[in-house]
């Protein structure tokens, strides 16, 4: 029910604002607002009440002989109403200043200039202008708010208009040109990375795209706004196809300009900068050092986390690239100390599948197996990572107790028929891991048939994964042919 929806959406140190808001003789209509709302609090933070609830909460406030349908709908629709109020207001009054306009000050402008107050109105514009075109780290909705102030100023009725008296005017220019390309590079980028092909965009889009692209491209606005320069050269590389090249230069220059950012961007363009590293690294690129750098400076300027949360994947990302790097100790650190902002539902999973990998890479073989169970494997994101690392470590110890046969049989069998069962698999994903299982049961073959396989056999299993041409983890098989 929207109601209760919507006292869901209030945090604990809200409610006793909220109990203030209600008292106000300015907003309130009813005083039976209050009164159910002190009632409703009972069942916080969950809310959860049929309807039967709601009505027996009415019948304890008011009396059962007051109960009515419509009553009851009137009351709740009319807090729902005097919830959305305060949450507006709440915004108004509390936004974070340092995204760089306050929406109190915007809108008390605005509401001067509408009320011809001239003077007052002007020099209030002129410093609001002023704060905003000095921040640093310029979002594009800062430059849309320039675009707006300058605007009103210049379109009010007792702003002079001439021109050579009047920069307003192309400042106004200016500065929607910008906020219009960031903010359009933006949602081009975001589009590649959802399937859109940006070659695939309809001729007029990329008339635009081309004509954004050179005008970002120039050196004064490079200068004057790091943002739009990193997303012409995000969508560049996408445009292009992303190269370990590439991605080493765009990591660069954010990484440059990252205190320059607002904090909404540097938490954007660092999923879409980590995101590149990620699939060089499934291209077999040595970038582990690279994308560390980053989670840690993510950390570093609490831009990690997104409304206190991360997600799971996101998660075993991080320890398994610190893991990578060989840096255990602070792996272990990053899984114990940040375990706390996942989903309830993925902790135990993700936390068992870091912990295993980063027991796998340092070497400890039982460690890393006593951290699987069932709940890892049927956690969606991690139905594959988990029995990939499961295989791995399987067949790490068959090859120091050939006692393990057996089960790496059977970790194989049951792992190659998961792959072939599922459906959600693009045909080319499947036979990319299903080559891993097909690869990993030959050198099984090859080292029950001969324990201590000759050079010339190493060679010739060198050759035949090289010329596999998709396939996972094609290192760490390199690196089991040279141990068997």
């Amino acid at each position: 029910m929207k109601l209760l929806t919507l006292l869901k959406a209030l945090r604990k140190e809200e409610y006793r604002d909220f109990e203030k808001f209600l008292q106000s003789p300015f907003f309130k209509a009813s005083d039976q607002y209050l009164t159910f709302f002190r009632y409703l609090n009972k069942q916080f933070p969950t809310f959860e009440l049929e309807r039967e609830g709601l009505e027996f909460a009415f019948r304890s406030c008011f009396g059962a002989k007051s109960f009515t349908e419509t009553k009851l709908y009137n009351l709740m629709s009319g807090m729902s109403k005097q919830v959305e109020q305060y949450l507006a207001i709440q915004l108004v009054l509390n936004q974070d200043e340092r995204n760089g306009l306050s929406l109190q000050r915007y809108l008390l402008v605005k509401a001067l200039g509408e009320r011809n107050m001239s003077s007052y109105y002007r020099a209030a514009a002129e410093e609001l202008v002023a704060l905003t075109e000095s921040l640093q780290a310029k979002s594009s909705d800062n430059y849309l708010a320039i675009y707006l102030l300058n605007r009103d100023y210049y379109f009010n009725p007792d702003t002079p208009k001439h021109l050579d008296q009047q920069p307003a005017l192309q400042s106004a220019t200016d500065s929607l040109i910008i906020h219009f390309c960031i903010s359009f590079l933006r949602l081009v980028a975001e589009m590649h990375v959802r399937g859109r092909s940006i070659k695939g965009l309809p001729d007029l889009s990329r008339l635009v795209l081309d004509a954004v692209l050179a005008y970002t491209d120039h050196v004064s606005i490079r200068d004057k706004s790091p943002l739009a320069a990193i997303y012409n050269s995000l969508v560049k590389m996408y445009h292009n196809g992303v190269s370990e090249h590439g991605f080493r230069d765009i990591k660069e220059l954010l990484v440059e300009n990252f205190d320059q950012l607002p904090k909404q961007e540097q938490r954007l363009l660092m999923s879409h900068v980590i995101n590149s590293g990620i699939s060089m690294y499934a291209s077999e690129a040595n970038v582990n050092q690279e994308l560390l750098s980053l989670y840690k400076l993510a950390i570093t300027y609490n831009a990690l986390l997104e409304g206190n949360r991360i997600t799971h994947i996101a998660f075993f990302n991080i320890a398994a690239t610190a893991a990578y790097c060989s840096e255990f100790d602070w792996a272990l650190e990053f899984v114990a100390e940040y375990r706390k902002f996942l989903e309830f539902d993925k902790e135990l999973s993700a936390v068992s599948l870091s912990k295993a990998l980063v027991c796998y890479e340092n070497g400890n073989l039982e460690n890393a197996r006593s951290f699987f169970d069932n709940v890892v494997f049927r956690t969606s994101g991690f139905e594959m990572i988990g029995r990939l690392l499961h295989l791995k470590i399987t067949f790490d110890n068959y090859l120091k107790d050939a006692d393990e046969f057996q089960f790496l049989s059977h970790t194989l069998s049951t792992f190659e028929r998961y792959v072939k069962e599922k459906q959600s698999l693009t045909f080319d994903k499947k036979e990319t891991i299903l080559n891993f299982i097909r690869f990993v049961n030959h050198l099984t073959k090859e080292r029950t048939s001969n324990p201590n396989l000759p050079m010339k056999a190493k060679t010739r299993l060198r050759k035949k994964l090289d010329g596999i041409p998709y396939i996972v983890s094609r290192d760490w098989l390199h690196k089991r042919i040279d141990s068997l």
